[in-house]
């Protein structure tokens, strides 16, 4: 079982619901406060910096947020990619594909087996929490996945971080590496610059900003289904509708699970692909049931085909020893039937 330890109690606690309870209801009871009830992620502010300091590996936090805040927030994502993936594989439980409850979803956080956009945005906006920022989660539809469900994305809006009444677009559970993006522009943001890739903002309307991914000449004919964007001679498509007018809450986030989980035709599609992407010792790494992908620092990719349950249990073990194998097994069980 993966353990883990407050430091500021020393007490060792396994990632039971059980144990998790106790724990948080002894902080709340010795004078460390907790997220709000709005939040679906219950967290002291010892586990916060718990999690950012022995989790993510940021050192001193406290200290960089009062140092630069801006700063602080691009290590978090830097460091969040690095160790927490972005993955559906903490949904396959023993009895099947199930709604993890936010007690789950936030021990599959900690002990770095990561989790969908729900999990991770929704765990890190109660982190931001109590290190004192503003925020709220905002919708994205994603037109890449042709699902005519929409609101498909969280993300979170960071307020008033450089300037009263200021927004920033902060997102850990995507599979793209984003920096903090503003949102106060009025057609087009800066071009934005991270491990290779570029990113612009464009502005629809007031409150809907469309995130898009710069694209060579080359690679436009496979996306050619896709709205993209013709600016300053280079080629963006659209990766997110963000809708950051209207505040959301995890609440909202979690109905939306209960909605696909709800649908069968909302269902099959949401699981039909297998999601495993992270960042371990720098090196990109996209697993789906049929291919793993992996992109080094200067930008060389190299792709292998998946062709058995058996060789997808030896590739997600390889990148990602955090997870238990019985759990990639019962993954590999139902994308291999056979």
């Amino acid at each position: 079982m993966n353990r883990w330890v407050l430091p500021s109690s020393g007490v060792s606690c396994g990632f039971q619901k059980q144990t998790n309870v106790r724990n948080t209801d002894n902080m709340r009871q010795s004078g460390h406060s907790s997220t709000s009830k709005e939040a679906d992620f219950s967290l002291s502010r010892d586990e916060a910096l718990f999690y950012l300091e022995e989790i993510l590996k940021i050192p001193d936090p406290i200290k960089l947020v009062r140092r630069d805040r801006f700063a602080f927030l691009d290590t978090f994502i830097r460091q969040s990619k690095y160790k927490i993936p972005f993955t559906t594989l903490p949904d396959f439980t023993p009895a099947g594909i199930k709604i993890l409850s936010p007690e789950e979803r936030r021990d599959t956080i900690m002990s770095s087996q990561g989790g969908n956009c729900i999990s991770l945005n929704g765990f890190a906006q109660a982190v931001l929490e109590q290190l004192g920022f503003q925020s709220y989660l905002a919708f994205a539809n994603v037109p890449m996945w042709n699902s005519p469900l929409q609101d498909l994305h969280v993300s979170i809006i960071i307020e008033n971080l450089t300037s009263t009444g200021s927004r920033h677009l902060f997102d850990v559970g995507c599979r793209y590496f984003q920096p903090p993006m503003a949102l106060d522009f009025h057609r087009t943001s800066p071009t934005y610059r991270i491990k290779g890739v570029a990113y612009k903002l464009f502005n629809v309307c007031s409150g809907v900003t469309n995130i898009c991914l710069q694209v060579t000449p080359q690679e436009m004919e496979a996306v050619k289904q896709q709205m993209i964007y013709h600016e300053g001679g280079d080629f963006w498509k659209v990766i997110g509708v963000l809708k950051h007018a209207e505040r959301r809450s995890s609440q909202d986030a979690s109905q939306l699970v209960r909605d696909i989980f709800a649908n069968p035709s909302l269902f099959s599609k949401a699981y039909g692909q297998f999601m495993l992407v992270g960042y371990p010792e720098g090196l990109g790494v996209n697993i789906t049931q049929h291919q793993c992908t992996t992109t080094t620092e200067s930008g060389q990719r190299s792709d292998m085909r998946i062709n058995s349950g058996e060789q997808l249990v030896e590739t997600i073990i390889k990148y990602f020893p955090q997870f238990d194998i019985e759990q990639v097994r019962r993954v590999a069980k139902y994308y291999y039937k056979d």
